[in-house]
């Protein structure tokens, strides 16, 4: 993974982006009660709202990743959270709910993204564990953030968090969109699936000539 550049940038935007992911594990109570002055349980009309936005999100996923490759959707998906965070911030419900519908339709960009891009370009001898490395890069940060972010904002306020959000995870989409191995697009990169391939050759020659 570490010699792949793709995969390699995927990983530390990913990572990045996750450091502040889950402040909004905690945030959508404070925006529901703090924020909107809603009872506890309009949490639930949120999490349904953002839920109807992952499923429109979801069939939309597949079709950009062939015109402009995975890590390019990946950073468009943390640039529509970015802008989900910031849309959460004013105290009017519209704009708060179309954070919140925004921010469910990046999560599948986010996610089918990070897992094709994996995929593709893994040997499929290591996908097991080129994925759990990955994976345990990612949801660490994501883990820790959901603590700092509990312990944060009965001091700051859920605003600071949303906006602390949105800015780490347009600089994570900037870094990851201006990797140019990042705009291949429709060329696909193959070098890393033909690595155990062009091995086995070497060895088959070394051992067909001793």
């Amino acid at each position: 993974m570490t010699r792949t550049p793709a995969l390699r940038h995927l990983v530390i935007a990913a990572a990045c982006a996750l450091t502040v992911f889950g402040f909004t594990e905690t945030v959508i109570y404070a925006v529901a009660g703090d924020g909107l002055h809603r009872p506890p349980a309009f949490v639930g009309v949120l999490i349904a709202v953002q839920s109807a936005g992952a499923v429109i999100g979801g069939p939309t996923a597949a079709p950009p990743i062939r015109r402009i490759g995975e890590g390019r959707l990946v950073g468009l998906g943390m640039l529509v959270a970015a802008a989900a965070a910031l849309l959460e911030m004013p105290l009017f419900l519209p704009s708060v709910l179309a954070g919140v519908v925004l921010f469910g339709v990046s999560i599948p960009w986010l996610v089918v993204g990070f897992t094709t891009l994996l995929q593709r370009l893994t040997p499929p001898g290591l996908q097991g564990r080129v994925y759990a490395a990955a994976d345990t890069l990612v949801t660490t940060p994501q883990t820790v953030s959901i603590a700092v972010g509990a312990a944060l904002i009965g001091v700051t306020g859920y605003r600071p968090l949303l906006a602390a959000l949105a800015a780490v995870v347009t600089l994570a989409a900037v870094y990851l969109l201006t990797r140019p191995e990042q705009r291949s697009g429709q060329k696909r990169q193959e070098e890393p699936e033909n690595v155990p391939a062009a091995e086995g050759v070497r060895s088959a020659g070394g051992s067909t000539s001793s």
